[in-house]
Order: structure tokens, then C-alpha cells, then sequence
């Protein structure tokens, strides 16, 4: 009795034999606990497992590989690859650009909380990612090329200065935060920028982007006088006759001069102690000017800003980062803007010269084309005058001839601005204009012969210069 009982209990437990063939729900016991066995022994395997186990391809306890973002996601590219495969795709990206591109924006970033101009460049670094250059650089080496070199230019600071050297920053500070030195032509931006406020945020820098204050082309003449700024000898080799003005600026970290051009001036400038800015420069090419001239003009009269909307559109950009050590030249008629990095004073001197007479025309047509007032082409055109009378009195008569066809082609561009777009020219400036037909006259018009723009040929030089006169100053 008792053994069929046990019989009985123990009947799935009955060991599978031919007579006696295993039930389905015994081998499914079986498996699951085959099953489990195995589990147990893998987990105990995985967390003993040395690091030199290779993995099987199909593993579910393969570890992930290490993956980083493409080295060129600063423009835009938002691949996120393994190592390897990173490497790979880097050099074939198609938002690659070269070191010197990703070094510079880098540098910026540390102002990403000024939005004017970082939003402002993130297309421009797009745009000439791969092609980002910076001006040549002065040695003794290259002296012979970066003298008739038609692009900005940056050298030594040193030789600029005297033995004197460059004047101390509290002398600086004194002299052109003072009344005497904050006027015409110097500009307030904004215009109730107060000095003291400019003072602190010099030694501070703790504002923000948009409470930045600054004075551009103060004139601290005395303290200039003390402390000469020289155009560098090997720079003025290349000019004739020329004549400008020494200025200063005063520059808070975060200032921000936008983009514009000095007309027909060249430009020497040097930073002083700590200052450091950033420079982009775009030639003056027919695409250039056609884009910049209108875009200024309109920008002007609505005081917003010109860069975040021409800049990605411009072409054959450099840019630079400067500090005190670094002078900088920028040629006539090129487009430039300027952010400062580290705030601090900026000395330079922009001149006009002979050379320069054709690219000073050229900028000037191209405001006429598009300007809307006489007040600031007024001064240019001063200015432009003077540099002609100059050349007029020169000895060598091919200098005069072409200084009197730049002065009638800015006759003929003024007379299209009144006729066009109606301005109207001060006495000053039609005085300037009759005074170079003065020292035309003096000439004996002998430079001036088939010039008129009638296309007369009068002979005798009373007669050509009463002609000439009449038709032109008509």
C-alpha cells in the first residue's frame, strides 16, 4: 500500500525511459531550469569577466563604444560618431573649415553673452570657414612685398613709437576723458555717454554688452604731442604728400564699431597695454561696394546694425586679432569692423595721399549714389579737395593732369547728386570747388587741355580756364 503511494508521488520525478517516455510538462520544467542555470552562470561570468574578453558581435553585454561630437559642429554639422569613425568623416565634412577659423570663433565665444555680435558672425564663420586668412605680416624679409601690398598689413607696434614710447594709461585716461578732447569730430556712442562710466568699465569690464560706452576719434593733441605716433617709415614709401590726423578711442570691452569704411584714407593704428580687438576686413571690390554702400546708408538712417545683414555676403574677407604689440594698416576703401575683446585705448592716424586719389574718388561717387544728406559727404569731400590742391602743386605736370580729371569727375558726381537726388551744397564746399580751378588756373591750364567734360579744346589758358570754368561751376 504504502509503496504505491510513494509510486505515486513521485511519479514526475520518474526517470524517462523507452517503456516509460517523459511527459510535455516535464521537459518544460527542465528547459526553464536549464535556462535559469545558464542566466545565473552568465551574470556570475559578466561581473568576474577580465578586461582582455573579446566580445561576440551578436553579445547583449557589449560594452558601447566612447562617440564625440564632429570636430566642426561649431558650424552647424551635427554629427555624433565613434572615434574612428569621427576622424574619417572630419576630413570629408562638409562643414569643415580649416584651424585658424575654429581658434578665432573659439576666442569669440568667451562673449557669447554679447548676441550682437556673435549671432552677427556665426554666418560670416560659416561662410568662409574654409577660406579664412589672416593681412600679411611685416619682417625685414618681405619688406619690398608688403610695401606695394594692396591689403591690410600688420607689423611691429615698436615702430610707431618713438624713444619716447607709447604714453602711460593714466596720462591716457586723463586726457581724453576731458572735455577739451571729446569734441568734433569725436563721437559719443551713445551720445550721453558720461566719462566716469566709460572709466569704470574700462578697469572693471563687469557690464553688460548692451550698457557698453565709448568715445571714438577724441583728439588728446597735447598729450599726442608729448607721445609722437608715426607712420612707419617703410610705410611711407609708398605715399606722396600725405596729410591726415592723429586720434584716439576709448573702448570697453564689448564695443562694437560696425562695419564701415574711412573712404579714401588709410589708417595706421596701435593698441595700447592690455587692449586687444578682433578685425575683419573685406576689399573694395565692384561686388563689395555694391552690397556695402546702399546697406550703410539705410542702416544709418535707421540705426540698426549693418553687419548682421551684409555680412555673410561679402567677399575675400581677412580677419585678425591684435593686441599692444601689433600695429595695423588698413588701406583706403576697405571695409572693416572692429570688436573689442579686452578693453582698452586704440592711437591712430588716418592720412590721405596722392596714391590714394582715385580709391577717395571711388568711395566718395559711390556714397553720392546713395546718400541722402550733404553733411557727411561734405566732409569727405573737403577733405578730398585738399589732398587735389596739393597734388596740384606739384612740378611734375602728368601729377597735375591727373589730379584736375579727379577734380572734374567730383564736379560731374556732384552736379549728378543735385540732379538725382536734389542735394544741395554749402557755400563752403562750392568756395572749395572754385579755389582748385584757382590753382588750375595758376597752371596755365596746361594740365588741363581736352579735360574739360564738354570735350573742348581751347587754346590759350585764359580762355580754356574762363570756359572751363563756366561750364563746370555753372
Amino acid at each position: 500500500m504504502s509503496n504505491g503511494n510513494t509510486s505515486s508521488s513521485n511519479q514526475g520525478d520518474t526517470i524517462p525511459t523507452a517503456s516509460n517516455p517523459p511527459t510535455h510538462h516535464a521537459q518544460r520544467e527542465r528547459a526553464e531550469k536549464r535556462r535559469s542555470q545558464k542566466i545565473q552562470a552568465h551574470y556570475v561570468l559578466r561581473e568576474n569577466r577580465p578586461p582582455s574578453t573579446q566580445y561576440s558581435k551578436y553579445s547583449t553585454d557589449k560594452p558601447q563604444c566612447e562617440t564625440r561630437p564632429c570636430h566642426w559642429e561649431i558650424y552647424g554639422c551635427s554629427k555624433v560618431l565613434t572615434s574612428q569613425l569621427a576622424t574619417r568623416h572630419e576630413a570629408a565634412c562638409n562643414f569643415a573649415g580649416n584651424e585658424l577659423a575654429r581658434q578665432y570663433w573659439m576666442r569669440l565665444k568667451e562673449h557669447e553673452s554679447d548676441r550682437r555680435i556673435v549671432s552677427g558672425l556665426w554666418p560670416y564663420f560659416r561662410a568662409v570657414a574654409r577660406d579664412f586668412i589672416t593681412p600679411p605680416t611685416y619682417t625685414v624679409d618681405n619688406i619690398d612685398a608688403i610695401t606695394s601690398a594692396e591689403s591690410p598689413v600688420v607689423f611691429p607696434a615698436s615702430l610707431c613709437w618713438m624713444a619716447m614710447g607709447p604714453p602711460p594709461i593714466p596720462e591716457m585716461e586723463e586726457h581724453t576723458l576731458t572735455k577739451s578732447a571729446i569734441k568734433p569730430p569725436a563721437e559719443k556712442r551713445p551720445e550721453n555717454a558720461n566719462a566716469l562710466t566709460i572709466l569704470r568699465q574700462l578697469h572693471h569690464s563687469d557690464h553688460k554688452p548692451d550698457e557698453v560706452q565709448s568715445i571714438i576719434n577724441c583728439s588728446p593733441a597735447g598729450l599726442l604731442a608729448a607721445y609722437p605716433f608715426n607712420i612707419p617709415e617703410w610705410l611711407m614709401k609708398r605715399f606722396t604728400d600725405a596729410l591726415g590726423e592723429q586720434t584716439a578711442n576709448v573702448t570697453p570691452t564689448f564695443t562694437l564699431t560696425d562695419v564701415h569704411c574711412d573712404r579714401g584714407l588709410s589708417t595706421v593704428c596701435c593698441q595700447l597695454d592690455k587692449c586687444e580687438k578682433m578685425w575683419l576686413f573685406w576689399p573694395p571690390t565692384a561686388h563689395n561696394n555694391t552690397i556695402f554702400y546702399p546697406a550703410y546708408e539705410e542702416c544709418l538712417r535707421l540705426e540698426t546694425k549693418c553687419f548682421h545683414k551684409i555680412g555673410a555676403l561679402l567677399e575675400g574677407g581677412q580677419v585678425l586679432i591684435s593686441g599692444s604689440e601689433q600695429g595695423v594698416f588698413i588701406p583706403s576703401g576697405w571695409i572693416h569692423l572692429v570688436y573689442t575683446l579686452v578693453g582698452g585705448f586704440l592711437i591712430g592716424s588716418s592720412f590721405s595721399a596722392r596714391e590714394d586719389l582715385e580709391m577717395f574718388l571711388a568711395c566718395v561717387e559711390q556714397e553720392l549714389i546713395v546718400a541722402n544728406d550733404t553733411k557727411c559727404q561734405e566732409t569727405h569731400i573737403t577733405f578730398l579737395l585738399t589732398t587735389i590742391g596739393r597734388s596740384l602743386l606739384s612740378p611734375n605736370d602728368s601729377v597735375v593732369r591727373a589730379a584736375a580729371g579727379i577734380w572734374i569727375r567730383l564736379v560731374t558726381a556732384m552736379q549728378q547728386a543735385f540732379t538725382n537726388r536734389g542735394l544741395i551744397w554749402s557755400t563752403k564746399v562750392r568756395r572749395d570747388m572754385a579755389t582748385i580751378v584757382k590753382d588750375v588756373a595758376r597752371r596755365n591750364c596746361i594740365s588741363l587741355m581736352g579735360l574739360c567734360p564738354c570735350g573742348a579744346h581751347k587754346s590759350g589758358g585764359k580762355a580754356f580756364f574762363k570756359h572751363f570754368a563756366t561750364h563746370v561751376l555753372r
